[in-house]
């Protein structure tokens, strides 16, 4: 990804089964420290020694979208359920993750306000009994 496209006005979609809300922010679908582990051992003289986790973990996703009354069902029908997702950057290319949709709340709003919903997806990195971590692919 050149430096150019990556600062450009793009427009980002997020695909959660069947939904298709128009999403105004999403964030998250980073790494996250796992911690260290301690590899201390009887020879060390001054100093606790330490060395990274192996194992990665990805960052849960969070996303505001304008809400959909009208889609009430099919967004009670999307929690918990674990399945693909694909976060879409126009003209960028796209991320795709196994994860599933663990809250969506419907915010307030006032009168000539536009309604909008928050949201909260777990990324599981399982295809079943199967690990799988992000892919990413160009546009």
């Amino acid at each position: 990804m050149s430096n150019e496209k990556a600062h450009e006005a793009t427009s980002v979609t997020l695909t959660i089964g069947s939904l298709s809300p128009c999403y105004i922010s999403i964030s998250g679908i980073g790494f996250v420290d796992t911690g260290k582990i301690d590899v201390t051992c009887l020879s060390n003289t001054e100093f606790k020694t330490f060395q990274p986790a192996k194992l990665k973990e990805i960052a849960d996703i969070s996303f505001t979208a304008f809400a959909k009354i009208n889609e009430y069902d099919a967004i009670e029908a999307e929690i918990q359920q674990n399945q693909s997702m694909t976060i879409t950057v126009a003209s960028v290319g796209a991320i795709t993750f196994y994860g599933y949709l663990g809250s969506f709340e419907i915010g307030e709003a006032g009168v000539g306000e536009a309604l909008t919903a928050t949201g909260n997806i777990i990324v599981t990195n399982l295809n079943g009994a199967t690990e799988t971590g992000p892919s990413y692919s160009a546009a």
